[in-house]
């Protein structure tokens, strides 16, 4: 038989996920910020590759210096490793107002969101 604490959090885990605190599911296995690449022409300069309208209108409004981060990670591509934007310690992104498209449409308690949490050990959060 549970005991009541047993049933309690059996309930609590069965709950829908509504927020993303103390979470980063998603952001622990795509390398770099997803929507956001590029590479060098054949005349040697850089060249942005974006995934959205959206993207590439952010991407033009983003500090120099942010920019350059964005292209000394590039080789991080979509590697099954953090994001380099996500905080392993505070688990928030360090740039959320300049978050790929990709980012802001992706679903807090979505089946992709419960499935990450799930193979990442993080428990639902209310």
């Amino acid at each position: 038989m549970l005991r009541p604490t047993e049933v309690l959090t059996n309930c609590m885990n069965q709950l829908p996920v509504l927020n993303c605190d103390d979470c980063g599911a998603c952001c622990l296995h795509v390398g770099n910020p997803p929507g956001y690449g590029g590479h060098v022409d054949g005349k040697g300069n850089w060249v942005w590759l974006t995934a959205s309208l959206e993207d590439s209108e952010r991407l033009q409004s983003m500090p120099a210096a942010l920019q350059e981060e964005l292209r000394r990670n590039k080789d991080r591509g979509l590697a099954d490793q953090p994001c380099h934007w996500f905080d392993l310690a505070t688990r928030q992104c360090v740039h959320y107002d300049q978050r790929p498209e990709a980012c802001r449409m992706f679903e807090v308690g979505e089946d992709d969101c419960v499935s990450l949490r799930k193979h990442h050990g993080i428990e639902n959060h209310r």
